[in-house]
């Protein structure tokens, strides 16, 4: 395969290898009192439970891609996971159990680095050999070969793969990211923190987040968190509506209300285009007559979903 040469996929792969290294040395500073321990023995909170069978997601993935000889797709995949999914994420969350006092906590994290970091150093080996070989050597498992070039490659392993861990972490994962897009967008500083006001629309969405309130607080920098059922919205507030809840950020004091209103109408512009995209499918009768009845209900349930949002918006 060719792949076209650029000076940008130089700075790419570049600051890839840089996170490569810093996280692995990150993870090797923190593994005082480690035990390697069988992940099945451990007490795994719904992060844990997350990264894991996102990692039997991705061995997945590049050995599908690697079988195929779709080497692009083989690394674009293993990039995002590792970047976004393992860095951004998990070891962003893993932090707070490392620098902690409660010890059964951090084991707990630190097997679940190694585990993670062990499999993925295997996936990047046969692109990124001599990086991967030298951090792989440094890592303290038990009976590993001499090479990571004769080690075993990774395998999926049923037991780990959790799709409902996976639907709940990524409903904790997009209120963080809403509320950091929120103050991004209404420019307010970093080191502000803020009130925000989480309307759940079902008492599981509810309980689910309550659990994760600290993570929420932790991560997209809360002083204080207000959780409930149907909450009203607070006046002068910002909003913005992702699946299963409406978030609110009171605004007195903080922002352009001006502003606040334009944002508020490029998201409204973009919801509408999005479900014109999908009722035009809808009301096309191929895709009606073809597409399996699970498909067709997916899309339904969509674009119920972006009518609610729209409602909100324009509310």
């Amino acid at each position: 395969q060719d792949v076209r040469f650029s000076e940008e996929k130089l700075a790419m792969s570049r600051n890839f290898a840089n996170k490569v290294w810093n996280a692995s040395r990150l993870i090797l500073s923190h593994l005082d009192g480690y035990q390697e321990t069988a992940l099945e023995k451990l007490s795994l909170t719904l992060a844990d439970k997350w990264i894991l069978s996102r990692t039997q997601k991705i061995v997945a993935q590049v050995s599908g891609s690697l079988a195929a000889y779709d080497f692009g797709e083989a690394t674009r995949s293993f990039y995002e996971f590792f970047w976004s999914d393992f860095c951004d994420w998990y070891l962003e969350m893993a932090k707070e159990s490392l620098y902690g006092a409660d010890l059964a906590k951090k084991q707990a994290v630190q097997n679940v680095l190694v585990y993670v970091l062990d499999q993925s150093l295997r996936l990047l080996h046969p692109f990124m050999p001599f990086i991967s070989e030298e951090i792989w050597q440094r890592l303290p498992l038990a009976n590993k070969p001499a090479s990571l070039m004769i080690a075993n490659w990774p395998t999926v392993k049923e037991e780990l793969l959790a799709e409902t861990a996976e639907a709940d972490f990524n409903l904790v994962k997009q209120v963080i990211s809403a509320l950091r897009t929120m103050r991004s967008e209404l420019k307010i500083a970093p080191s502000l923190k803020l009130k925000a006001v989480v309307a759940a629309k079902s008492k599981a969405a509810l309980d689910l987040l309550k659990e994760n309130v600290p993570l929420i607080n932790k991560l997209a920098g809360l002083s204080e968190l207000e959780l409930g059922l149907n909450l009203k919205r607070p006046p002068n507030s910002a909003i913005t509506v992702v699946k299963q809840v409406d978030i609110y950020l009171p605004l007195a004091g903080l922002v352009d209300i001006e502003k606040e209103t334009q944002r508020l109408q490029k998201q409204f512009q973009t919801v509408e285009q999005e479900l014109k995209k999908v009722e035009a499918k809808l009301s096309n009768a191929q895709f009606l007559s073809k597409a399996p009845a699970a498909v067709v209900a997916k899309q339904k349930a969509k674009a119920d979903e972006l009518k609610t949002a729209l409602a909100k918006l324009k509310e």
